[in-house]
């Protein structure tokens, strides 16, 4: 992770200027940035949390930038109905990465962008949809965290959605919000997610089995994600995470 002394956080919010939005906390930072894909940014004790591109920040012309963050995409990526393939060829549609969000809302602690686009998948349904990022600062450390020695902390919510405008029958198309979170991963890096009946809750069917770097617990499960392998899984929307 770069400290606060390589200035990524800091270089990001200064390039960006009034184009992001910024929010405080008395050891914690976040940014929002609705014209780089709705991307979030974190920083916590001069810490930044998530992977910044600075190049891509400051001179965007690639067919992809892909700036890091926290980020916000359309669901499912492969399969007949997948947003990210042209025939054989993987591409992020511009409606998705180029297009800016509006600031639909913005309070002290939370924030609302949005978007209305058309998005085609992979069988030529073409969808339109409102895509809209709800950012929320919550102000106590989640419960599963309580009892652990942390120095600083900032605990954040977005809700990701889409509010499908056309009539698309489910033989056509289907659609839901991915979040996607990009980070400088170790051999120790763990996520984890709170849920009931957590050995019900995963759906395996994106990517090759992860085996045991699954670990299940009574109250939900832990993936050990190196970065060192694509993987990818899904949380069933029964299981209510």
């Amino acid at each position: 992770m770069a400290r606060s002394s390589d200035s990524e956080f800091a270089s990001l919010l200064s390039i960006k200027g009034d184009r992001c939005l910024r929010f405080a906390r008395p050891d914690a930072a976040l940014a929002v940035c609705p014209d780089m894909g709705g991307r979030v940014f974190a920083e916590v004790l001069g810490l930044s949390m998530h992977r910044i591109d600075l190049d891509c920040v400051s001179n965007p012309t690639r067919p992809f930038n892909n700036f890091g963050g926290g980020n916000f995409w359309p669901a499912p990526e492969g399969g007949k109905f997948g947003f990210n393939y042209c025939q054989d060829e993987w591409i992020v549609q511009k409606a998705i990465n180029n297009e800016p969000f509006q600031v639909a809302q913005t309070g002290k602690n939370s924030a609302c962008i949005e978007k209305r686009i058309v998005l085609a998948n992979r069988a030529g349904t073409a969808i339109e949809t409102t895509m809209r990022r709800e950012v929320d600062i919550l102000d106590e450390l989640p419960r599963a965290l309580r009892q652990c020695p942390i120095a600083g902390w900032l605990s954040y919510r977005t809700t990701d959605s889409f509010d499908v405008l056309s009539t698309v029958n489910v033989n056509e198309g289907l659609i839901a919000a991915w979040t996607l979170e990009q980070f400088d991963a170790t051999q120790h890096t763990v996520a984890f997610c709170a849920v009931e009946n957590p050995c019900e809750a995963i759906n395996f069917d994106f990517y090759e089995h992860p085996g045991d770097r699954i670990a299940y617990f009574d109250k939900g499960f832990t993936y050990k994600t190196d970065g060192l392998k694509r993987g990818q899984i899904g949380i069933k929307k029964a299981a209510g995470a």
